[in-house]
């Protein structure tokens, strides 16, 4: 788990971008770390900004958040 937290630092910068993908990347860290409330807000955000073809595989995901099963 230090490596997902090394990881969740490194990849605070690509927040900043407002990329669906990134903003994926960093929800999914946040949730392997046990901060699902966190990350479901967040894929949720990247879900608004995804393009349309996107958001089926973003809600997907926000599923899986929210029953507690793996995103990955």
């Amino acid at each position: 788990m230090s490596c997902v937290s090394e990881v969740l630092d490194w990849s605070k910068r690509l927040r900043d971008n407002n990329i669906a993908a990134y903003e994926d990347t960093y929800a999914n860290i946040l949730y392997k770390l046990g901060k699902k409330d966190d990350a479901i807000a967040l894929e949720t955000k990247a879900m608004s900004i995804a393009a349309d073809s996107e958001k089926a595989s973003f809600q997907e995901v926000i599923e899986k958040m929210k029953k507690g099963e793996k995103t990955w």
